[in-house]
C-alpha cells in the first residue's frame, strides 16, 4: 500500500510537470519530447482531475498508474498463490484471457491497465514460485536443460538483431538515397520496410499484438540463461552495481524517465522508440 501511495503521487506530479515542460518545449523549440501531448486536456484543472482518476498519464513514467492498482491487489493474489496449489493457474488465465479480450473491449482511458496487467501477473507468479522454478531447473536433465537453454538465446538474438534491423535499416537508407544501389538495394529496402509493416501489426497493435508476449517471454528467458551461464563472473564483477539498482529500482526508474524525456533536445530519437 505505502509503495502504492508513493507511485499514486509521482504519477501525479510527473504528468502535470511533464505535460507543462512538454508544451513549452513544442511552443518555443519545435520539439515534440514525447507522443501523447496532444491527447493532453486543455484546461489545467482537467489534466489535473483526469491524472488523479488515472485516466491520463504523460511522460517516460507513464506507466507508473498501471502499477498502482496492480500493487494494491498483490497481497491477495500471494495469499491466494500461498494458500491455495492452483491460484496461479487461475490468475495466470484470467490475466492472459483480459489481455486476449482487449481488442474486444472498450475501456476507454482505462485500455492500458489492462495491458500491462498481464506482465505484472507473470512477473509476480516468477517471484513466488522463484524458488520452484530454480529447484525445477536443476533437477532438469542435461540434455532438455541444453536445448531450453540454446533455443531461448538463439531465439532471444534473433529478436533483437532482427528487430535492430527492420527498425533502423529503413530509416537510414530513406535519410541517405545516395547510398542506395539502384535496384537490388532498393528492393532491399522495400523488403525490410514491408516486413516491419508486418511486424508492427503483430508485435504492436495497441500493445496487444499477437506475438508481443511471447516475443517478450522469449527475450526475458534467453537473458536469464545468458545469466546464469555467467552468474560467477557478473555476481562477482557488478552484483553489487546490480543490487544497489533492485534496492532503489523505483528511484532509479524516475531519473531515467526525467533523463529520456529530455533527450530529443539534443538529438535523434529514434531508438527511443
Amino acid at each position: 500500500a505505502k509503495r502504492a501511495g508513493m507511485l499514486y503521487l509521482w504519477s501525479i506530479i510527473f504528468t502535470v510537470c511533464f505535460v507543462a515542460i512538454g508544451q513549452y518545449a513544442l511552443a518555443n523549440t519545435g520539439v515534440l519530447l514525447k507522443g501523447g501531448l496532444d491527447a493532453a486536456p486543455t484546461q489545467w484543472l482537467t489534466l489535473l482531475w483526469q491524472s488523479i482518476t488515472l485516466q491520463y498519464s504523460y511522460g517516460w513514467s507513464d506507466f507508473l498508474i498501471y502499477y498502482i492498482p496492480y500493487l494494491i491487489l498483490s497481497p491477495l493474489l500471494i495469499w491466494l498463490c500461498l494458500r491455495y496449489r492452483w491460484a496461479w493457474v487461475a490468475i495466470l488465465g484470467s490475466s492472459l484471457t483480459l489481455y486476449a479480450a482487449l481488442p474486444l473491449l472498450n475501456l476507454g482511458n482505462y485500455h492500458y491497465f489492462g495491458i500491462w496487467q498481464v506482465f505484472f501477473m507473470v512477473g509476480l507468479i516468477i517471484g513466488i514460485y522463484h524458488q520452484q522454478i530454480v529447484d525445477w531447473w536443476k533437477r532438469l536433465a542435461p540434455t532438455p536443460k541444453r536445448a531450453i537453454q540454446v533455443s531461448s538465446v538463439i531465439g532471444a538474438t534473433f529478436i533483437y538483431v532482427g528487430s535492430t534491423l527492420v527498425t533502423f535499416v529503413p530509416t537510414f537508407f530513406a535519410k541517405r538515397p545516395q547510398l542506395v544501389p539502384e535496384e537490388t538495394g532498393r528492393a532491399a529496402i522495400n523488403w525490410f520496410t514491408e516486413i516491419r509493416a508486418q511486424l508492427e501489426s503483430l508485435l504492436y497493435a495497441n500493445r496487444t499484438g499477437q506475438l508481443r508476449l511471447i516475443a517478450l517471454l522469449v527475450l526475458l528467458l534467453g537473458l536469464f540463461m545468458v545469466y546464469l551461464h555467467f552468474q560467477k563472473s557478473i555476481l562477482k564483477y557488478t552484483g553489487w552495481f546490480f543490487a544497489l539498482l533492485g534496492r532503489y529500482s523505483l528511484h532509479v526508474f524516475i531519473l531515467q524517465a526525467i533523463f529520456i524525456f529530455f533527450v530529443p533536445l539534443f538529438g535523434p530519437t529514434v531508438w527511443l522508440h
